[in-house]
C-alpha cells in the first residue's frame, strides 16, 4: 500500500545538509576504499581515501585524466545502504608521506619507508539511500513527492471535536486520494490526511500536516523520468500561491524496499514551508469539483508553454536574489516565448507589437489608462532592447529606469500571470479575482 505521504525510511535529509563517513566500492578498486559523503544544496561530493602504489601514483601524475564511473556503492555510518548515480572524479591527489625509523613500544626499530595515498573526489548526479542494497539504478511505477505549501493549498482543516468534563474525543475522517489520469500511461494522485494526538489534561490537541503527490506510470521508469511532471506540478501551485514551492521529499519503490531519493534538482533558499491561507491566489476547495480537468489542462499548457515557463517559474523560485533589469529581462523574454508558442505561424514581429497583442488578448484591465498602457509597451520594448544588445545608447534615453523600471517589471509580472491564467480551466469568475487582487497590489506601488 502507497504511503500517503514520502515514508521516512532515511536518517539523512534529502533537503538539507550532511557530511558522512562510509565505505565505498568504486569500479575499478580491487578493495573497498573509506570515503567521506557529503550533501549541501544538491551537490553530493564523495571524496575517497586508498594506499596506492608509488611509482604507480608518479606515473598517474603526469596523467591528469580523471575518472568517470556510471555508479558508485557504499555503507555510510548510519546503517544505510547510497547509490551514487553517474559520478565524475573532478579532483585527484596523490599524498606521499615519508616517515622516520622509530622504536615500536618494545623498543624494536621500525624501518622507515614512504606511503602513497590516492585521495579522489567525485561529483554524482544523483543518490539514492535505502536500509536495502540497491543492486542497480532503481526503477519504479511510482514516486511520492511532497511540496512546500502543498497541505495549506489544499485547504482542508474540517475536524469535529466532543469537549467533555474529562475527556476530549476528536473525529476526523481523511478524504479518500484522488486519482487523476493524465497521458502516457502517466496518473497524478492527491493524498493528504491527518494524525492526531490528544493532550490531556489542557484538553488539547496537535494536528501534523501531511500532504503528497503521487506520480505513477504503467512502466518502470527512472526517477528523471518523472522530472518534468515533478516541476509541471510545483509551477501549479506557484499559479495557487504567492509563495516559491517546491519539491521537499521525494520516495521510490524498488522492489519492496522504500528508496529515498536525492535528485537532480536546483534548491532555492526561498522555499521555506508557507502555511499562510490568506497568501493564496486560489485553492483545492476552490476547483474541486473540477479538478480532474484543471490538472489534465495545466500538463498540456506546460508541454506547450514549456520555455516560457521555465523562465517564469524559475525566477519564481529566485525570488529577490536577482537585480531588477534580470528580473525584467527574463520577464519580458518570458512573455516572447509564450506568444511565439500560442502563434507559432508568426515568423518575425516587432516587440512592441508582440507585447500590444499580448495585452490586447487577454479580458483583464490591466491598465488604468491608455496612457499607461503605451508607457508599459513602449517601455518594455525599450527596455528589452536596451539591455539585449548591449546597452543601446539611442535607447539609454528612453528606457525605463529606477522606479519606472521596477513598475514595469511588476507589470510584466501580472501580464505574464495573467497570460497563464486566461488559459487555465478554472472559473471565470475565480479567474477575475484573482486578477482584480493582482492588479490592484500592482498599481498601489508608490515611491517616496
Amino acid at each position: 500500500m502507497i504511503s500517503p505521504s514520502p515514508a521516512p525510511a532515511s536518517k539523512v535529509p534529502v533537503f538539507g545538509t550532511f557530511d558522512l563517513i562510509g565505505i565505498w566500492e568504486v569500479p575499478g578498486s580491487d578493495s573497498l576504499q573509506s570515503g567521506r559523503l557529503s550533501y549541501a544544496k544538491n551537490d553530493i561530493i564523495l571524496t575517497v581515501m586508498a594506499p596506492t602504489n608509488a611509482i604507480a601514483a608518479l606515473q598517474k601524475m603526469s596523467d591528469p585524466t580523471l575518472e568517470t564511473v556510471d555508479a558508485i556503492r557504499g555503507v555510510i555510518e548510519t546503517g544505510e545502504h547510497v547509490f551514487l548515480d553517474k559520478c565524475f572524479g573532478f579532483y585527484s591527489q596523490f599524498i606521499m608521506n615519508q616517515s622516520s625509523p622509530r622504536p615500536d613500544h618494545l623498543g624494536n626499530k621500525i624501518p622507515g619507508g614512504v606511503s602513497t595515498i590516492k585521495k579522489t573526489t567525485y561529483r554524482a548526479k544523483a543518490m539514492y539511500v535505502s536500509n536495502a542494497p540497491i543492486p542497480r539504478r532503481p526503477l519504479s511505477t511510482t514516486l511520492s513527492v511532497s511540496y512546500t505549501s502543498l497541505f495549506t493549498w489544499l485547504n482542508n482543516y474540517t475536524i469535529d471535536t466532543d469537549i467533555g468534563e474529562k475527556s476530549t474525543t476528536i473525529t476526523f475522517v481523511p478524504p479518500k486520494p484522488r486519482k487523476v489520469p493524465l497521458f502516457d500511461g502517466l496518473s497524478l494522485t492527491l493524498n493528504y490526511g491527518h494524525t492526531i494526538s490528544v493532550g490531556v489534561p489542557k484538553k488539547e490537541f496537535v494536528l501534523p500536516q501531511s500532504a503528497s503527490v503521487i506520480f505513477e506510470s504503467t512502466s518502470p521508469v527512472e526517477m528523471g523520468e518523472f522530472h518534468p511532471h515533478i516541476v509541471a506540478f510545483a509551477n501549479f501551485l506557484m499559479m495557487g500561491t504567492k509563495h516559491s514551492v517546491q519539491p521537499e521529499a521525494y520516495a521510490m519503490w524498488h522492489g519492496k524496499d522504500s528508496v529515498v531519493a536525492f535528485p537532480e534538482y536546483l534548491i532555492h533558499p526561498s522555499s521555506a514551508r508557507e502555511d499562510d491561507v490568506f497568501e493564496m491566489h486560489f485553492n483545492y476547495q476552490q476547483i474541486a469539483d473540477s479538478f480532474d480537468n484543471v490538472i489534465r489542462h495545466w500538463f498540456v499548457m506546460s508541454k506547450k508553454y514549456e520555455k516560457s515557463m521555465n523562465i517564469y517559474f524559475q525566477m519564481r523560485l529566485v525570488g529577490n536574489a536577482q537585480d531588477s533589469e534580470i528580473r525584467f529581462l527574463r520577464l519580458a523574454q518570458a512573455l516572447e516565448a509564450f506568444y511565439r508558442a500560442k502563434h507559432p505561424d508568426v515568423k518575425k514581429i516587432e516587440i512592441s507589437r508582440m507585447i500590444g497583442n499580448v495585452v490586447s488578448e487577454l479580458p483583464y484591465d490591466i491598465f488604468p489608462s491608455e496612457e499607461e498602457k503605451s508607457f508599459f509597451i513602449s517601455g518594455v520594448s525599450n527596455a528589452r532592447n536596451y539591455f539585449s544588445h548591449g546597452f543601446l545608447p539611442n535607447k539609454e534615453q528612453s528606457t525605463p529606469k529606477g522606479v519606472d523600471l521596477f513598475k514595469v517589471t511588476e507589470k510584466a509580472e501580472v501580464l505574464l500571470y495573467g497570460c497563464y491564467l486566461h488559459e487555465l480551466e478554472i472559473g471565470d469568475e475565480l479567474k477575475a479575482s484573482i486578477m482584480k487582487e493582482k492588479i490592484r497590489w500592482a498599481n498601489s506601488i508608490e515611491f517616496s
